[in-house]
């Protein structure tokens, strides 16, 4: 059996910074390293929406990424 190991979690602001010619939004991404994997996606969201108030372009959407290791056992 497969052990799963979380090592890193990441928080990523999808902001919009512009739009095409067609309309399609132009989107950087922000990125904060180093979040606690134990956190709650409902915190994630919180703390995403309280940096996104800071910024200057308005917020497309939060995502979490976490990367995992799996160890064979």
């Amino acid at each position: 059996m497969a052990i799963r190991e979380s090592i890193i979690s990441r928080l990523r602001l999808s902001l919009k910074v512009g739009e095409e010619t067609d309309g399609t939004p132009v989107m950087r991404n922000r990125t904060y390293n180093r979040m606690n994997h134990t956190v709650s996606d409902d915190d994630v969201v919180l703390v995403g929406n309280a940096i996104a108030s800071l910024q200057v372009y308005p917020m497309l959407f939060v995502a979490r990424v976490d990367e995992t290791k799996v160890i064979a056992d």
